[in-house]
């Protein structure tokens, strides 16, 4: 049983790392999101962001509105999430600037994952840096066992792996392997 499994681990990984570098390099251009089939966070971490925000992508100069509602469930140890466009958000704080926030959870097909970090009134949105850093996340994909499992139609990378994996490879990117490709000021 363990001979299969490690086989079957390694298969994994050989057929993945073999996709992650075309994969990275059509990336290298776009800064990337990335997703799972189920959400990663369960408990979320309370953030300033309750209320209307427009926000505005850098590249494209797109507008788009969002109202985000909190709700806490518990007392001793709360749990926030946040509704915004027929979605549910959950943040999880990494350090004391930034948090990684899940757009969607059990109800969804696909959870996306990318960063915030609050500064004064604005949200400032970051995704993971592919044009200048993939060497560093490619690293960082091997060393926690997490694979690229394709793209998905929203343009997204699909993560493989296990959840605990997974979660700490999106733990890990925040210290300077993220780029700003938004903001979102109140309304």
């Amino acid at each position: 049983m363990i001979g299969r499994t490690v086989a079957r681990s390694a298969r994994l990984a050989s057929r993945s790392a073999s996709r992650l570098a075309p994969l990275l390099a059509a990336a290298v251009a776009l800064a990337g999101c990335y997703s799972t089939k189920d959400p990663l966070i369960e408990s979320g971490d309370g953030v300033e962001i309750s209320g209307a925000y427009t926000c505005r992508e850098y590249a494209t100069g797109r507008h788009q509105g969002f109202t985000f509602r909190a709700r806490k469930d518990g007392n001793f140890f709360p749990d926030y999430s946040y509704a915004a466009n027929r979605k549910v958000y959950r943040f999880r704080k990494l350090d004391e600037a930034t948090y990684l926030a899940q757009e969607g959870d059990e109800r969804n097909r696909q959870v996306n994952f990318f960063f915030i970090r609050p500064q004064g009134q604005d949200v400032v949105v970051l995704m993971p840096d592919l044009a200048g850093r993939p060497e560093a996340i490619e690293s960082l994909l091997r060393a926690n066992r997490v694979y690229l499992a394709g793209k998905t139609g929203n343009g997204t990378f699909l993560l493989d792996g296990t959840d605990r994996d997974k979660l700490r490879f999106l733990s890990q990117l925040a210290p300077g392997l993220l780029t700003e490709v938004a903001v979102c000021r109140p309304d």
